[in-house]
């Protein structure tokens, strides 16, 4: 999976489909809207349709970005070191009101029991699918047969 964004200058991303293509998939019509709003904007509350681990998924992306993390976290305990440097990776558990972060990415995050991080989610779609990416290649996963999204 790998995010494209030609219009880097603008900061923005699915101005148009050519903006946001994923390993050679569009984004669903849906994250596309032609009055040029920030993908962002336009997706909340939207679900995203896609495969992980060979599972099928329905969820918004916050939902999404957080099991993709869980599940290949749990799958990769070897790997725990290098995935809590991620941006959106702690050991802090910032739901927790005493340690509520001024750090804008845990503004929305979960706690995840079972590997016992925080995953902030507070990023709009395209930096969603680069952390994804990201952690995908730490972990040694196939990107095209790992995660997969569809219409």
């Amino acid at each position: 999976m790998s995010v494209i964004n030609r219009n880097a200058d603008k900061r923005t991303c699915g101005i148009d489909r050519s903006e946001l293509i994923i390993d050679g998939y569009e984004l669903p019509d849906k994250f596309n809207k032609p009055n040029g709003e920030d993908i962002k904007k336009t997706n909340h509350g939207s679900n995203i349709h896609y495969f992980l681990y060979e599972n099928e998924y329905i969820e918004n992306q916050t939902d999404m970005m957080f099991r993709v993390f869980d599940e290949t976290i749990k799958r990769h305990p070897e790997k725990r070191e290098q995935i809590i440097q991620m941006q959106c990776v702690s050991e802090i558990n910032y739901r927790l009101p005493e340690n509520k972060a001024d750090k804008p990415y845990f503004r929305t995050c979960r706690w995840s029991v079972q590997n016992g991080v925080c995953i902030g989610t507070s990023y709009d779609l395209g930096s969603k699918f680069s952390h994804i990416k990201k952690l995908l290649t730490i972990c040694g996963e196939s990107i095209d047969t790992t995660f997969k999204i569809y219409e």
